[in-house]
């Protein structure tokens, strides 16, 4: 097929060969030339690239991001002991002996949690796109990186949409390094907590860029890749559980992916997916986790203060019950600590979505 696809055209670029989870390539292909392509004996089946999202760090997991060593104490409810998972470990299973990939946007080895310096000068010191001697360690095992720094599956430049992988998976957006602290990093106990199998060795395998999207071709070959780290055709160093914190909104599912997911899967691999990154939305679910071998696991949070609680303030009424309101401040005003008691009339202004009535602007005077 190869030989067959570089005599149509030069212009022809093979991205990517499967051979494990399928037996596919991925190919760049001009517009012009589609339609020769597809008249191919031997094409079973193809399909245009489809985006999937990049996943977003917020607010609530920056005690996971790289050397950040200025978070708050952590409290005694964590992740770990709010799924049940601190009972597993006094039975003494922490993970031994499992291999875990993360297709995400790489791991940050340079980080305490992975046992690296934890500074961020060590981490300023990494070029992403240059092999290293800080990786592999003893915690990052292996990995790839099978995108390089400028990938974006959805950039408006063309080759910012082709695929430059190399040796180094190092992360450049913090949501990779999160995922692989929650499953298996191992804690301070003051800044951060081991994961739910502190002992298993990790594979971070990076299909971001360090920014915008990926795409289901790079996905497929991250898969591939679990299959057979080494690349020797031999699937005895396949990974017994690859984490996918990814996917495109409202569950499409394509033929090609689908097919990898069923195929790593049944070859003895867990696939571990994302029910949806877009929030608590009504069928949100996304793919690659809408696929029928894969776990799809729904976000939730833990019981910890910050996920729960927030600054308030109290308002009394002479004839009703006080009611307690979210508290937020403007950048210019007085805080709201400084001001003490504050006594007047409350108005109903409406939805704030017009100009207000002469009627609310003589009652705010």
């Amino acid at each position: 097929m190869i030989e067959s696809l570089k005599k149509i055209s030069p212009e022809i670029k093979i991205l990517f060969r499967y051979r494990m989870v399928l037996n596919a390539l991925s190919v760049v292909v001009p517009i012009h030339l589609v339609d020769q392509v597809k008249a191919l004996p031997g094409i079973v089946n193809q399909e245009k690239t489809q985006i999937f999202s990049r996943p977003q760090l917020n607010m609530v997991e920056t005690f996971l991001t790289p050397q950040n060593s200025n978070s708050e104490k952590l409290g005694e409810i964590t992740s770990v002991n709010f799924i049940g998972a601190d009972k597993v470990h006094r039975r003494g299973l922490k993970g031994q002996g499992q291999k875990i990939g993360f297709i995400d946007t790489g791991v940050d080895y340079t980080h305490a949690m992975f046992g690296g310096l934890g500074t961020a000068e060590a981490y300023k010191a990494i070029d992403p796109s240059q092999s290293n001697d800080k990786f592999p360690n003893q915690k990052v095992v292996n990995g790839i990186d099978l995108v390089g720094t400028s990938f974006n599956g959805n950039s408006e430049v063309f080759s910012e949409r082709v695929p430059r992988p190399d040796a180094n998976p190092m992360d450049e957006a913090g949501h990779g390094t999160h995922v692989a602290g929650t499953v298996a990093g191992i804690g301070d106990g003051v800044h951060s907590y081991s994961g739910v199998a502190p002992e298993a060795t990790l594979y971070a395998i990076k299909v971001f860029g360090a920014r915008g999207s990926t795409t289901d071709e790079v996905v497929i070959a991250a898969m591939e890749w679990s299959a057979d780290p080494n690349q020797d055709l031999d699937m005895k160093d396949q990974l017994d559980v690859v984490n996918l914190s990814l996917g495109s909104d409202y569950g499409t599912k394509h033929v090609m992916y689908s097919e990898a997911v069923e195929n790593l899967s049944h070859g003895g691999t867990v696939v571990v997916a994302a029910a949806g990154n877009s929030g608590p939305q009504p069928s949100i679910v996304g793919s690659p986790s809408v696929s029928e071998e894969a776990i799809s696991v729904a976000a939730s949070i833990d019981g910890m203060d910050h996920n729960w609680k927030f600054a308030s303030v109290r308002f009394d009424f002479e004839s009703a019950p006080f009611v307690l309101a979210e508290l937020v401040e403007g950048p210019a005003s007085k805080k709201v600590s400084e001001t003490g008691d504050v006594f007047g009339n409350i108005i109903y202004v409406g939805l704030a979505n017009e100009d207000f009535s002469p009627e609310i602007l003589e009652k705010i005077k």
